[in-house]
């Protein structure tokens, strides 16, 4: 029972959390996510009344609680600190919720500027593509090419405009009924965003140093086995670690294979040290993952704006140009 209670008391440390806006990758988000954890302490209560351990109850209630969310529980009471255990994995999850919003941060402006270049390629379709269209009949010229696609998109502006209109209340509304995924599972996921370059690898070095410090917590009381590491996999959240760890399990192999995990790692699960070293070790190689994801991160907050404004900004400017001046220069060389 001291373990049920524990267990209600992370629960209420989540709760708490996600209600302060502080990203926890639990697989549970969302508006009704209080609820969601309210029916998991009523679920896994029942089970462990009915004299079930946790872990029976959690292994039971696989389809109501996430992997992510029963490793992180299993991961703190194997090594006696929960609390302990949960805080290592949110204050990882903070450099990924800091590169979300760096990303959306760095398109606010380049989003603008296509609107305002949308809007005013709508009113030349509308009252500047007419004008060209006269002054060409009234010379008795062929209209060029560029112009004919202007005429073009003005006949269709109602469809083509309303596109990104659509869109953008579309995902605003999305993201007040709080139906959107969380931040963390954004950047680990198959996103857009995700497949931005450099975010990957930003989410692979937290998913190492969120693994390794799992590791630490459970070296302290003894050398972990092939399920400490599958659990220290499936803490982290990172589906390459929980597929390495997995094939590491099936071949049930005395010492882990070389290519699974990435080499700093593979050499840690190696290593044959003493308790106390092998914390330490672990602890070390936490931080230096969680470093280099900050190096990283700092990079991406300078290059990233710069970036999408130049691509983004500069590609829809250029077009806008090319646009307005194409049809007026072709007339002046058919004047000519």
């Amino acid at each position: 029972m001291a373990d049920l209670e524990k267990f209600l008391a992370f629960n209420r440390q989540l709760v708490a959390l996600q209600r302060a806006g502080i990203p926890v990758q639990t697989g549970i988000s969302g508006d009704n996510s209080e609820a969601k954890f309210e029916q998991i302490n009523a679920v896994i209560a029942a089970h462990v009344e009915r004299g079930d351990t946790l872990d029976e109850a959690l292994n039971k209630c696989a389809n109501v609680v996430s992997p992510t969310y029963a490793a992180m529980v299993r991961a703190g009471l194997r090594c006696q600190d929960l609390s302990c255990a949960f805080a290592k994995l949110c204050e990882h999850d903070q450099t990924l919720l800091e590169v979300h919003r760096l990303i959306l941060r760095a398109l606010v402006y380049p989003a603008l500027l296509s609107g305002l270049a949308l809007v005013l390629l709508a009113v030349f379709c509308s009252y500047g593509v007419p004008v060209f269209q006269d002054t060409m009949e009234t010379f008795r010229l062929s209209p060029p090419e560029s112009l004919q696609l202007l005429t073009w998109l003005g006949d269709w502006m109602a469809i083509w405009i309303s596109v990104p209109v659509v869109l953008f209340v579309a995902t605003l509304s999305h993201r007040m009924l709080g139906a959107s995924q969380s931040a963390v599972s954004v950047v680990h996921g198959r996103t857009l965003l995700s497949q931005l370059p450099g975010v990957k690898r930003i989410a692979s070095d937290i998913g190492c140093a969120k693994f390794s410090d799992i590791m630490a917590l459970l070296s302290a009381s003894e050398k972990p086995s092939h399920d400490d590491i599958l659990l220290a996999a499936q803490a982290s959240g990172d589906p390459q670690l929980v597929a390495a760890a997995a094939d590491t399990q099936i071949r049930s192999e005395s010492r882990v294979p070389r290519h699974a995990f990435p080499p700093l790692l593979a050499w840690a699960l190696r290593t044959d040290r003493e308790r106390p070293s092998l914390v330490t070790l672990w602890s070390n190689i936490a931080n230096g993952y969680q470093q280099r994801a900050n190096h990283r991160l700092r990079w991406y907050r300078f290059v990233l704006p710069a970036i999408a404004c130049v691509c983004i900004g500069g590609t829809i400017v250029l077009l806008y140009c090319l646009a307005v001046f194409l049809p007026a220069v072709n007339l002046l060389m058919d004047l000519a």
